[in-house]
């Protein structure tokens, strides 16, 4: 029977979100938050939005996956913010049958 990975959704939020973030100040000031403070500040030189778009794309893909890794390992050593749900009892768990 296949089993699904464990996952914590919470987790796996606050795990992306911490590494986008973290990517944001790539380059800073000339970053993407640089560059958005700029943007939306009206202030000189303005960023193209193509390269705000592109780099918003870039730093959401690459902190899907290393969120996504990171959870996982964060998983497997037993740290979660949410509990698993309840598992149905298998046969393997009954006990013996009274006699």
């Amino acid at each position: 029977m296949h089993r699904t990975p464990p996952t914590d959704d919470l987790l796996r939020v606050v795990c992306c979100s911490a590494v986008f973030i973290a990517l944001g100040f790539v380059n800073h000031p000339n970053g993407l938050w640089g560059d958005l403070f700029r943007l939306v500040g009206g202030l000189s030189p303005t960023p193209a939005l193509g390269r705000i778009a592109g780099s918003t794309a870039a730093f959401g893909m690459v902190a899907w996956f290393t969120g996504a890794a990171i959870e996982t390992a964060l998983i497997s050593l037993g740290l979660r913010l949410t509990h698993p749900p309840d598992q149905a009892a298998d046969y393997d768990d009954l006990g013996p049958p009274n006699a």
